[in-house]
């Protein structure tokens, strides 16, 4: 009965609730999606690369090989921008052109089977002969983007004004339901979203990377 009492006090009274109570649940989940998405992301650059569903088991077998490469690849970058970002003025300025410079490498380790250094290495190269090039590619995927993101701002907003409205504020059992359905909704329809943007600048980044591998043989 405590314990339902408890339970039933957090619920009603959210307020009580402080951050850091679940910042070590948070941090574990947030390491989690972070190991899933990266393998996702190598699977579907491989997939953009062979463009056939026949592949789809290679795919995840190739992410799967080079998941340790990936990860280490992801951790060095952001380790050297976040130092980099750090530089008063012009930290930004920086962060986005090393952002340019790097933005191959999992294409590099997934499609050429390099390591983390090389996939890295391969980047900066591509960038250090391309330096016009490669903003414009990521400035039309960009444009691109331009549908979904009215979109998701929509659904953005459609959150926020959920979230906003208070539990107490609800007389019916049944207007409680239909807020907490349409809550879920709103985020199911904003991560499927989320998720066709990233799909679709994986598959982009992909096609550019291979234009230009085939420009520096």
């Amino acid at each position: 009965m405590i314990f339902k009492d408890e339970i039933l006090s957090i619920i009603l009274n959210p307020g009580e609730l402080y951050l850091w109570d679940f910042m070590p649940a948070v941090f574990i989940l947030a390491i989690m999606q972070f190991m899933i998405i990266t393998l996702i992301d190598g699977a579907v650059i491989y997939q953009s690369w062979k463009s056939k569903w026949k592949y789809y088991k290679e795919s995840w077998k190739r992410a799967m090989e080079k998941y340790k490469s990936m990860i280490a690849a992801i951790f060095v970058i952001w380790l050297i921008t976040t130092l980099f970002s750090m530089i008063p003025l012009v930290g930004f300025i920086i962060e986005f052109i090393l952002f340019l410079a790097f933005i191959f490498t999992l294409q590099s380790i997934i499609i050429s089977n390099n390591g983390f250094y090389e996939g890295i290495s391969e980047s900066v190269r591509i960038f250090r002969r391309h330096p016009l090039w490669v903003p414009l590619s990521y400035i039309l995927i960009l444009l691109a983007y331009i549908p979904f993101i009215v979109v998701l701002v929509l659904l953005a907003v459609c959150i926020l004004f959920l979230y906003g409205i208070r539990i107490e504020y609800f007389t019916s059992p049944a207007l409680l339901v239909y807020a907490v359905f349409s809550t879920h909704l709103a985020l199911v329809i904003y991560s499927f979203g989320a998720a066709v943007v990233k799909t679709f600048t994986l598959k982009a980044l992909t096609e550019f990377y291979l234009v230009f591998r085939r420009k520096k043989r």
